[in-house]
């Protein structure tokens, strides 16, 4: 979450995910639109972030890793993410939010205030 504190979007919806996350009590309650973006964005981090270390033909076997070694990952950004590699983090982060207000655009609706975790959502 203290990764967030940089990040900025032009698109609207966004930026308002971006508020909701920097607001939010990590209380993942069914009524939380918060926790809503934050499970399906962190499920994209985790197909994002795995995507850059294990080859596509190696995923079934590794999966998308543990919640640990993405924090680790994210936290010391190396050359994986490219030749600056917190610039290269920060976009990744920022490209998976994206990602994941787009999802529960298509599931949930365009109002983010309605979003609720249920736990199907991701």
């Amino acid at each position: 979450m203290p990764l967030l504190v940089r990040l900025r979007s032009d698109r609207p919806a966004v930026a308002r995910a971006l508020e909701l996350l920097r607001h939010w009590d990590e209380v993942l309650s069914r009524k939380s639109a918060a926790a809503s973006i934050f499970e399906v964005w962190a499920a994209q981090l985790h197909k994002n972030v795995f995507a850059l270390y294990v080859p596509p033909k190696a995923r079934a076997v590794f999966g998308e890793g543990s919640r640990a070694v993405l924090i680790r990952l994210l936290t010391s950004p190396d050359q994986a993410f490219g030749k600056d590699p917190a610039q290269g983090r920060d976009a990744l982060l920022l490209q998976s939010l994206e990602q994941a207000v787009a999802i529960l655009e298509e599931k949930l609706g365009p109002d983010l205030q309605g979003w609720q975790w249920d736990g199907s959502t991701t």
